[in-house]
């Protein structure tokens, strides 16, 4: 999305999430298959002006523009008004991202650029389109059909829009009872594509906040909900100098302005972990080039035939009235169990043949105890975790294991020649489970 770069690059074989424009939530991640959200309280309207649809709590609003993919164009609290919207990468929205792919720092100026479903549109402006929409209960709902952000070497290019229609995007808003300054996005995402796309930080969502939003505030302590010092960096490192990583240990952060006023949001299912930069282009307003952005990484693979659902918490106003919502949040929709990493070895599809090394790494929102590889869902080797120190990881993720690397051989003439789906699945130290990685592999013994 955009021609923007969001990360801190890694040597070696280590792929930095966060090095690329990856995303997500994302903004809150609430289990891959959560229910549909409840109505809305009674005292929010919710009403249509042109392309944009609105929920009003008499406090704040929020709106989409479904001539832009439903993604979020709108918040405001008073006379604030947070999300930037000068093209179709930045908004409030939902986009896909592949750990298998290749993606350069720039949007896809060098022509090397994989698969990135984005919400409202690709790098053209081109809109991508909402299949149906509606404001009824108190609630936005839209569904979209999202195109590729960087279609020319997906068929299409500056005239022609290539839509990915493997993936629907569904978003349902509403408000959070009894706070009107708060909203919950609600998303569910369909992919019926049959190739692999393995794990990421996904932008669950990618948050712009206007030019006026230039610090970034969260907790980044030890102890999360005790009320602990929070960290505040500002300005925001430029996107030309990479942007920073930052352990956001409560899994929120908010972009303000010098008041403390500003877009706060929380990702219960993310990564304690967040991507931060900043564009210091011209003018503090919706439309203006100057911009900050931020996305907590909520990781997640996408196989074929895959709905993942999960929301993500928007709060308008001053940060620290901010915090004692999500703390209050946090009861309903407490920080979940994480995890993500990489798959070194054994490549994307490719045809594989006896003793196949299973190399990587992986870090986890507890500590992690063991990998396992799954084989079409059947666990066929178990690895020890944190065994390999990377010093890569650290580097790019602060407060991460020294020994976040893993090592096994996985002997192939047991599984029957043909195509499969190998999948990682990491096992913390509390014995929950995460996949966090995908390949599509080959055998042939």
């Amino acid at each position: 999305m955009a021609d923007i770069d969001t990360g801190v690059s890694c040597s070696g074989w280590v792929r930095d999430i966060i090095g690329y424009r990856w995303l997500v939530l994302f903004v809150a991640w609430v289990g891959w298959f959560g229910s549909t959200p409840s109505a809305a309280v009674a005292q929010t309207k919710t009403y249509q002006t042109g392309s944009m649809l609105y929920l009003d709590t008499g406090v704040a609003k929020i709106g989409v523009d479904v001539s832009w993919g439903g993604a979020i164009t709108d918040l405001e609290k008073g006379t604030a008004s947070y999300v930037n919207r000068r093209d179709k990468g930045r908004e409030v929205q939902f986009a896909l991202w592949d750990g298998n792919a290749t993606y350069d720092s720039c949007g896809g100026c060098t022509g090397t650029f994989g698969w990135n479903p984005v919400q409202a549109g690709d790098r053209y402006n081109h809109p991508s389109t909402v299949l149906s929409s509606s404001i009824a209960n108190n609630t936005v709902y839209t569904k979209t059909q999202p195109l590729e952000w960087y279609p020319d070497n997906k068929g299409g290019g500056s005239g022609k829009a290539v839509a990915d229609t493997d993936v629907t995007i569904e978003q349902w808003i509403t408000a959070v009872p009894n706070v009107p300054q708060a909203f919950r996005i609600h998303y569910k995402t369909t992919y019926s594509g049959s190739a692999v796309h393995g794990g990421v930080c996904q932008e669950f969502p990618a948050v712009y906040a206007n030019g006026a939003y230039q610090s970034l505030v969260y907790y980044g302590g030890d102890a999360p909900w005790t009320g602990g010092q929070l960290t505040t960096v500002s300005p925001l490192p430029e996107e030309s100098a990479g942007g920073i990583a930052i352990h956001a240990s409560e899994r929120w952060a908010a972009l303000v302005n010098t008041s403390g006023n500003g877009l706060t949001v929380y990702a219960p299912a993310a990564m304690p972990y967040a991507s931060v930069f900043g564009h210091a282009g011209s003018g503090t307003g919706p439309s203006d080039d100057a911009t900050y952005y931020f996305r907590l990484c909520t990781s997640a693979i996408n196989p074929p035939s895959t709905v993942q659902q999960g929301d993500a918490f928007l709060i308008a106003g001053a940060y620290p009235d901010a915090r004692t919502i999500i703390s209050n949040l946090r009861a309903t929709y407490p920080p979940a169990v994480a995890a993500t990493g990489y798959i070194a070895s054994p490549p994307n599809n490719q045809t594989l043949r006896g003793a196949l090394p299973i190399v990587g790494w992986a870090i986890g929102s507890n500590p992690l105890s063991t990998i396992n590889v799954l084989i079409d869902h059947r666990k066929v080797l178990s690895i020890t975790a944190d065994t390999v120190p990377l010093s890569e990881v650290q580097a790019a993720w602060p407060r991460a294991p020294p020994n976040s690397g893993f090592q096994g051989m996985l002997d192939t003439t047991t599984i029957t020649n043909g195509t499969h789906i190998l999948i990682l699945q990491a096992v913390d130290s509390q014995g929950n489970t995460i996949l966090f990685g995908a390949r599509s592999i080959a055998v042939l013994n």
